[in-house]
């Protein structure tokens, strides 16, 4: 993917963490823009991977993550959930039980018979019984979302985010909670009716 390197997040995962295992962020890096080739970001108009590499080099450079298997779940959360059949068993095979366990808990379910609401309230009731890393990494995923999304599914995302993940920020991650504020702050004329 044209300008978008692992090479980025790498660097400053080793100020975070000089032992940092680089390979592995290397290793998801190819795998994730391999699995989103050809998908389409439409929120923003842009190739679909350039969510997850902005999910993970956030939690690299802002938050100072220098463990690089949240680095690499960050990169893969997505790739679960929007990859073809047969992803879950590559993830497995590729990076291991503990990346296969955590990005499957990061994602959503794939049983299109489910009713969408209460899908929505079954994700948010096991995200807050995740460990933290990957609430962290939920949070890094939320935050490129608000700043990215299209303003016809910001409400929604407001307020879900204000409900279930800002408590989960303000609690354990004080520098995602102000980024998220940040956020909301500036839409908060608009969706005044949610705060």
């Amino acid at each position: 993917m044209k300008n978008l390197s692992p090479e980025t997040i790498i660097e400053t995962v080793l100020k975070n963490n000089p032992k940092a295992n680089v390979e592995l962020i290397r290793k998801a890096f190819d795998f994730a823009s391999e699995i989103h080739e050809g998908q389409h970001r439409s929120v923003e108009d842009k190739p679909y991977f350039i969510h997850p590499y902005r999910s993970a080099l956030y939690l690299a450079n802002e938050v100072r993550v220098g463990d690089a298997e949240n680095i690499v779940i960050a990169l893969l959360h997505d790739t679960y959930e929007d990859g073809p059949e047969g992803t879950g068993e590559r993830i497995l095979e590729q990076f291991g039980k503990f990346i296969y366990d955590s990005v499957l808990a990061l994602s959503k379910t794939k049983e299109p018979s489910i009713d969408k609401t209460k899908m929505r309230r079954e994700y948010y009731r096991k995200i807050k019984s995740l460990p933290r890393s990957l609430i962290q990494i939920k949070l890094s995923d939320r935050l490129d979302n608000l700043r990215a999304v299209h303003k016809n599914k910001k409400r929604r995302l407001i307020k879900e985010t204000m409900e279930h993940l800002y408590p989960l920020a303000e609690k354990y991650f004080p520098k995602i909670a102000k980024d998220i504020l940040t956020i909301m702050e500036d839409e908060h004329d608009e969706h005044s009716d949610i705060f």
